[in-house]
């Protein structure tokens, strides 16, 4: 009986694993102050099979030049013209209030994107330290594996994204 319901744990741990949820170590400070190096995130792979990302939503997603899993913060959608400026960035013109960002980072100003349909436009939290959308553009929507929903480890920084 036991042994019975072992297996029944181990096999819905693997398929949670498999298809729903994974886990991802923070390898870069490119999201700083949110996410820290060797912070341990889940990643809820399922987030976006019925809907598209949200403004704001962290996810996860494949580096378009080095194929590595990444984390950043979604800022543009599809049809949206994202404008850097040295004061912030612009979403269509409307400046984007981003508390999230803890101290002023440095942006490159004067830089305008389109976001093409399928597509999104993603930003470091730490600007000054991400490489990110404005150097390799909007990503398409298959670049992205899912969101980030939890800091699981260290135990000091656990909380929901």
């Amino acid at each position: 009986m036991y042994s019975l319901i072992a297996l029944g744990a181990v096999g819905m741990a693997i398929y949670l694993r498999l298809y729903v949820y994974d886990s991802v170590i923070v390898r870069q400070s490119s999201m700083e102050p949110t996410l820290h190096p060797q912070d341990r995130v889940i990643v809820n792979k399922r987030a976006y099979r019925r809907g598209f990302p949200k403004r704001g939503d962290i996810v996860a997603l494949f580096h378009p030049q080095e194929g590595t899993l990444v984390l950043k913060r979604v800022i543009g959608l599809p049809g949206e013209v994202v404008k850097i400026r040295s004061e912030g960035v612009y979403i269509n013109d409307q400046f984007l209030s981003e508390p999230y960002l803890g101290q002023k980072t440095m942006i490159p100003a004067d830089r305008a994107y389109g976001v093409p349909a399928g597509h999104v436009f993603v930003l470091g939290d730490n600007r000054d330290q991400s490489e990110d959308s404005r150097d390799y553009g909007p990503l398409p929507l298959s670049r992205i594996k899912g969101r980030a929903v939890l800091i699981f480890w260290p135990r000091e920084h656990f909380r929901k994204l």
